[in-house]
């Protein structure tokens, strides 16, 4: 992505002064952000170091993936650079590593750190990231995981949220100086009732599924001459578990050993938070 002397780094410095003498580069906000997408390379296929076993958001684990990291213009929605790197590598440190290689870039190009704000999603968060971003020069704003959120604002009753504009209906936030990663700063707490009602759906969509796995699981292990160790059967449940948000937490199974065979049969019990 960044190396000096490679030709895709040269050729992103050359697409980043054509954006700049066409005034597409607005030089105030970048986005960062990562994601993988699965691929049919072969296990047997040494050739590929890319190309690895990892988390896939689309459910696809049985296949090997890449991992692709890009800086886009948060105004005009351009591509200023990538990185594509083993979807093994977890995304914080994906983006510690990117980020000497951004500053870089952002230097190469004249473009002063402190005219940038760079926006990254909470995957990328991380307290040795923040602790570059302090040091960098440049401004950030990114998101948290709701657990390592301000217990503040984690406690924080709803009617005290200030409601937007008639634009935004349903959205409300607060703001208030926090010490979050070490540092008092500026945090923000938005909640929205339309993009809770959509996460709703789209979890009652994956408790369903999961259910309907899990009995077909357990009609499988019935079965008397079906014989499968329990590692594979908890490997199997864990990734259906971390196909969506929230369904780890929702969701408890329990695997019964049953007759003098050694053979499993599993229980679904859902079990929902309070709150």
């Amino acid at each position: 992505m960044f190396g000096h002397g490679i030709p895709l780094y040269r050729a992103q410095l050359q697409l980043l002064a054509l954006w700049k003498g066409k005034k597409l580069v607005s030089q105030r906000l970048l986005s960062h952000d990562s994601a993988n997408f699965y691929t049919f390379a072969a296990s047997t296929n040494g050739r590929n170091t890319i190309a690895q076993r990892g988390h896939n958001k689309q459910g696809r684990h049985n296949l090997r993936q890449a991992g692709l990291s890009c800086v886009l213009d948060g105004i005009y929605g351009l591509s200023l650079c990538h990185h594509v790197y083993p979807a093994n590598v977890p995304d914080t440190e994906e983006f510690a590593n990117s980020m000497p290689r951004l500053l870089r870039f952002l230097d190469d190009n004249q473009i002063a750190r402190e005219t940038v704000t760079l926006v990254f999603d909470k995957g990328s968060a991380a307290l040795y990231s923040t602790l570059a971003l302090d040091q960098s020069g440049a401004g950030w704003i990114s998101a948290l995981p709701w657990n390592r959120a301000p217990p503040e604002f984690r406690e924080m009753p709803l009617e005290k949220l200030k409601h937007f504009t008639s634009d935004q209906p349903g959205v409300q936030a607060a703001g208030a100086k926090l010490l979050v990663h070490g540092k008092e700063r500026l945090c923000v707490l938005k909640y929205s009732a339309p993009f809770l009602s959509e996460q709703i759906h789209s979890l009652s969509t994956s408790l369903a599924k999961i259910s309907q796995s899990l009995r077909r699981l357990s009609m499988e292990l019935a079965q008397p001459d079906r014989m499968l160790k329990e590692v594979h059967i908890r490997n199997k449940i864990g990734r259906w578990l971390s196909s969506a948000q929230f369904l780890d937490e929702l969701v408890r199974y329990e695997l019964k050993r049953e007759g003098v065979s050694g053979g499993f049969s599993s229980m679904l019990i859902p079990r929902l938070s309070a709150g």
